[in-house]
């Protein structure tokens, strides 16, 4: 149902495509997603393994080594899969692993190791690898506005917490809301991304294509290969903590540095890693269905 949900959202921005003028939206939303996502973990450092940093520097590499890969066939598919990768595991990660029968502490340490980590590293990756001629990304640019949108909900649902603690279980049943935000930013990027490729040139059927097309091959990569960072018994939630991309920040990190071009990887891998898991369900379901007769 989630998925329909998306694609719906997607159509919609694409019908009002006009709604693009509400980009700078995107930014506050996902301020507000990452505050609901810190402040529903809890984090112990006795729950950190050698796997979680494995997963850190996996998530560091394979965006760079992609890249490079494919700037070789596409600039715009190099840039749409480097904002993919760079981002960090998504807020809803934990949900899909509780549906899948996974760990979910361990996917959880995953999201508040790599949030701010990444927050720290992408200001210095996006100008060392984007600026070129006709792009000039400067790491003050970058630095000020990331650390914003991440470290102000890390801080600010640490303090509610050490505070005012019993505002939490309160706050926790109020980020039902995430849903409805990730729906409306994939909305405005909808918006966006229409109004780019009507009116721009560097829009064409062979871009599309090609994000698409990468996109699908980074996200299993990332999917399979996370399955082999740890050890058999964490074989899901290490492939979750590689592969399930905190979208909405890749989104936002490419409309705000990079180009609405690129902002079509995020999206469609949207609706990648929703079919990916959709599949991991139904075959688990039918696997427990034949155990149960």
């Amino acid at each position: 149902m989630q998925g329909l949900y998306i694609l719906c959202a997607i159509i919609v921005g694409v019908i009002f495509s006009d709604a693009h003028v509400l980009t700078v939206v995107i930014r506050y939303n996902l301020m507000v997603m990452l505050f609901f996502t810190f402040i529903a973990v809890a984090f112990n450092p006795k729950m950190l393994r050698r796997d979680h940093f494995v997963v850190l520097v996996a998530n560091i590499v394979l965006p760079v080594l992609f890249f490079f890969l494919f700037r070789l066939w596409d600039v715009q598919t190099a840039m749409a899969v480097l904002v993919i990768g760079l981002a960090p595991t998504a807020a809803g990660a934990p949900v899909i692993t509780t549906f899948l029968r996974g760990k979910v502490d361990h996917v959880t340490v995953s999201i508040l190791l790599l949030s701010p980590v990444m927050a720290l590293l992408i200001p210095f990756f996006l100008p060392a690898l984007l600026s070129t001629g006709e792009m000039d990304i400067q790491i003050l640019d970058v630095l000020v506005p990331i650390l914003t949108v991440v470290f102000i909900p890390l801080l600010l649902s640490g303090a509610v917490k050490k505070i005012i603690p019993r505002t939490v279980p309160y706050l926790v049943k109020a980020s039902r809301v995430n849903f409805y935000l990730f729906l409306f930013n994939v909305f405005i990027a909808s918006a966006k991304a229409t109004d780019f490729i009507k009116h721009d040139e560097q829009a064409t059927l062979f871009s599309i294509l090609s994000i698409g097309i990468g996109v699908t091959l980074f996200g299993l990569t990332l999917f399979k290969l996370g399955e082999r960072l740890g050890p058999p018994e964490f074989k899901l939630e290490n492939s979750m903590s590689l592969g399930r991309k905190n979208t909405m920040f890749a989104l936002w990190l490419a409309l705000a540095f990079v180009g609405p071009l690129a902002a079509l990887g995020p999206m469609l891998y949207i609706l990648f890693q929703n079919i990916y898991h959709s599949i991991a369900m139904y075959k688990m379901d039918k696997k427990l269905a034949l155990k149960s007769n």
